[in-house]
């Protein structure tokens, strides 16, 4: 957000981002979300100088924004938990093999 930029202006920037954020995380690439906290909290100090009625009327596209942040934390969340279970599936699958190798008479061979 530059100094010269609007409320209306940072709310549709801020959605873009997470907008954006979403798509590169369905495409399984990592997102970097702390411009996103940056630019959430410059336009939080930026709302507090804005008249009530400016604000009444910022409303909607806010709670789009709040929409918008509440999928991406969803999809976040769904994220880790499928790479969690992969991680678990692969750490089974090396415990059975090291097990495996380790049995009595493992690494052995009948002649």
């Amino acid at each position: 957000m530059s100094d010269a930029e609007t409320p209306q202006q940072a709310l549709a920037n801020i959605t873009a981002f997470a907008e954006t954020a979403r798509k590169l995380l369905q495409e399984g690439k990592a997102v970097e979300l702390a411009p996103l906290e940056e630019r959430v909290d410059r336009f939080c100090r930026m709302l507090g100088a804005v008249p009530t009625a400016e604000r009444e009327a910022l409303r909607p596209t806010f709670l789009g924004l709040i929409d918008e942040i509440s999928r991406l934390e969803r999809e976040l969340r769904e994220g880790h938990a499928s790479t969690m279970q992969q991680i678990n599936q692969l750490n089974q699958g090396r415990r059975a093999a090291d097990a495996y190798g380790n049995a009595p008479g493992a690494g052995r061979r009948d002649r």
